[in-house]
């Protein structure tokens, strides 16, 4: 057995489920593990050269397939192969001159190469993967008609000994990809590339000696998932963020990764007796079963988006098998497993999500010093209104964009913030605001005679919580906001201590105005467990100083149902309330608390230029690059590489004055402004 760093837990026993076996030629030595679900397994083709990586076309649904030593694709018709692509081709020589003077006769060559996977985007077109030396990667159009052409997918160091191991096409037409190049018979170095729906490439992970499995994503291609096979490790990355949010290590043998619907993750293990197994990872429980063992030399793993059947090319015995669910998946947001794995990111992170909750949004549109940017536009569009664009799009020479992603130049779309400068990003308020808030309905659990006036909904915010008040001597005072909303309609909310003048705190007070500590009534504060984030657990309290009342909460994300308020009245009596955060966007977390108290790890990933690139690769615009497997021999934090002296310090985010003065207007219109 494969040493791994899964178990299989209890989780996976709760019963056998007999499995149904039909169609000749299926191995008498296969393993059918028991399982939740029942299957049907049976083989679909058979006579293939060396099957390799599968797709499914996104209009027909038939099964493309790669056959490497026939040196063709071949459609899987009524249980037949079909050859469909085997040479002379149309390949275009339309391509840059540079491009054409590394050979043009290997770059257009009229017949594939060990092609090794396959893959459709949005519009049909079909992608070739050529694993062979000088490999290339080849779009074709018209592949149901009789006018098929090719052009070839020009990549950074396409022109070097580089071969494609994997391809891969999300929905919005973003392209991933891995590859190997060998620079000699005994160093090799692998990289995973993305391409962006508007062209550009960027570096996911490289290293030498590293051999990176197939890249799997979810359809929309928000998710992506690749393994590396001398070390055994799969890591999942947030597309959108640029940055590994979850990894496994240890899978000795790992050869192949597929994403099924419900976010779990098929692998194919070669094990040291020789055999093949097809094996299930739960990323988010740490488990791993074996799902089908007893196989010959597996050269592929496919699931069907529609039907989620899943598909298995067995490269010795040219046969393609299907798995089929008897059963469909249970009511499962398709990538409900995949948000799982990013809130249990964030919490371990003390992160807010990628999009705040709904209610929080709208309490900072108020404060007029924030706005949200589209990081996928690329020029400035024409719409009515105010337009502001940030011309730099980067902060210092540090080669990230202003949400902090490395995304390069960023469109600001809104009004002109504080004094007329630029507007601060949702990003950029969350690396400088720590902060936890929260919108939850109550319900009441104590005696009705207790309360005769029962709570039904509390909202609260809390900017830099925990630290210092004081207001005129501190750039950044901590501001703590709640709105107690009872059955009657009466609200009680936070009021603020005025100046030693008497006068009411106002967000335009001059300097010598303000008061000396900015103190709220009731003050809120965070428990020490609520920086257990891995728990999922908000804990906050807020101090009623004998003039009114206490507000415990303890909200948990993870398990909402146990969440609790009690309401301590200065007569003594303790209310019991169970609390319940309103539903919200995967991508806002899911429900409506906000917990911002970290610093998200560097993300971003090495952006290429036009032209090819140096192995060692660097440059002086972008931070240097990171890539987990730069060292391929230790478990260690990405390292960074360069190929020549960094031109000037790295950026390191000190705050200017006029970034301290505008993040303590934040606080001050917060605290005026909360209704």
């Amino acid at each position: 057995m494969a040493r791994t760093g899964y178990s299989k837990g209890a989780a996976w026993a709760r019963g056998i489920v007999l499995w149904a076996l039909f169609a000749a030629g299926v191995d008498a030595g296969l393993r059918l593990e028991s399982s939740d679900t029942p299957m049907a397994i049976e083989t679909i083709a058979t006579g293939l050269s060396a099957p390799g990586g599968m797709a499914v076309h996104p209009e027909t649904g038939d099964l493309f397939v790669a056959e490497r030593t026939a040196e063709r694709i071949s459609v899987i018709r009524n249980r037949k192969a079909v050859p469909i692509l085997s040479g002379p081709l149309t390949i275009s020589t339309n391509l840059p001159l540079w491009v054409l003077a590394g050979g043009q006769e290997t770059i257009t060559n009229a017949y594939l190469h060990k092609p090794i996977d396959v893959a459709f985007d949005s519009k049909g077109h079909l992608y070739v993967a050529e694993s062979a030396e000088y490999g290339r990667l080849l779009e074709f159009t018209g592949i149901n008609s009789n006018k098929v052409s090719a052009r070839v997918v020009i990549t950074p160091w396409f022109n070097m000994t580089y071969g494609y191991t994997s391809i891969a096409v999300a929905t919005n037409d973003r392209l991933f990809t891995t590859a190997q190049h060998a620079s000699s018979r005994t160093i090799t170095m692998g990289s995973v590339l993305t391409r962006s729906p508007e062209g550009l490439w960027q570096l996911v992970d490289f290293g030498p000696f590293a051999e990176f499995v197939n890249v799997a994503i979810n359809a929309d291609g928000s998710w992506l998932a690749v393994g590396e096979r001398r070390r055994g490790d799969v890591s999942w990355y947030d597309v959108d963020r640029e940055i590994e949010i979850s990894s496994a290590d240890h899978l000795e043998g790992i050869r192949h990764l597929a994403l099924q619907p419900d976010g779990t993750a098929l692998a194919s293990l070669a094990r040291q007796d020789g055999t093949w197994s097809l094996m299930v990872l739960d990323p988010v429980a740490g488990t791993m079963r074996e799902l089908a063992g007893g196989l010959n030399d597996i050269g592929g793993i496919c699931v069907n988006p529609r039907t989620s059947d899943i598909y298995i090319s067995l490269s010795w015995k040219g046969e393609i098998m299907r798995l089929h669910r008897l059963q469909p998946y249970d009511d499962f947001n398709e990538d409900e497993m995949l948000h799982r794995i990013e809130r249990k990111f964030e919490f371990e992170q003390i992160l807010p999500p990628k999009e705040w909750p709904a209610f929080f949004k709208k309490f900072v549109e108020k404060l007029d010093v924030i706005e949200t940017i589209n990081p996928k536009m690329t020029k400035l569009p024409s719409l009515g209104g105010s337009l502001a664009r940030n011309a730099e799009g980067t902060g210092s020479g540090s080669g990230k964009g202003r949400d902090g992603y490395g995304r390069g130049s960023q469109i600001h779309l809104g009004t002109m913030g504080y004094a007329g400068k630029e507007p601060m990003t949702m990003n950029e308020f969350a690396a400088a605001v720590p902060v936890v808030a929260g919108k939850v309905k109550t319900r009441l659990l104590s005696d009705p005679k207790l309360e005769p006036d029962p709570i039904e909904e509390v909202s609260f915010v809390l900017l830099y919580p925990n630290q210092t008040m004081v207001t005129r001597q501190s750039a950044a005072p901590s501001v703590s906001l709640i709105r107690v909303q009872h059955t009657s309609g009466h609200v009680s909310k936070t009021r603020f201590m005025p100046n030693r003048d008497g006068n009411a705190l106002r967000d335009d007070m001059d300097e010598g105005d303000l008061p000396d500590v900015l103190v709220s009534f009731p003050s809120g504060f965070i428990t020490p467990k609520s920086k257990q984030a891995s728990e999922g657990l908000v804990s906050v309290y807020f101090c009623g100083m004998g003039l009114g009342s206490d507000y415990w909460i303890d909200i948990n994300r993870l398990f909402p149902e146990t969440s609790r308020m009690v309401v301590e009245k200065n007569n003594g009596d303790r209310i019991q309330y169970s609390v319940e955060p309103y539903e919200e966007d995967q991508r806002a977390g899911g429900q409506s608390v906000l917990v911002g108290m970290g610093t998200p790890p560097p993300g971003g990933w090495y952006t290429f230029n036009e032209y090819p690139a140096l192995w060692s690769v660097s440059d002086a615009e972008q931070v240097s690059l990171k890539t987990k497997h730069w060292v391929g021999v230790l478990s260690a934090p990405a390292q960074n590489i360069r190929d020549r002296a960094s031109f000037g310090e790295v950026y390191t985010g000190e705050l200017t004055q006029e970034e301290i003065n505008l993040r303590r207007k934040i606080v001050l219109r917060a605290a005026t402004r909360w209704e």
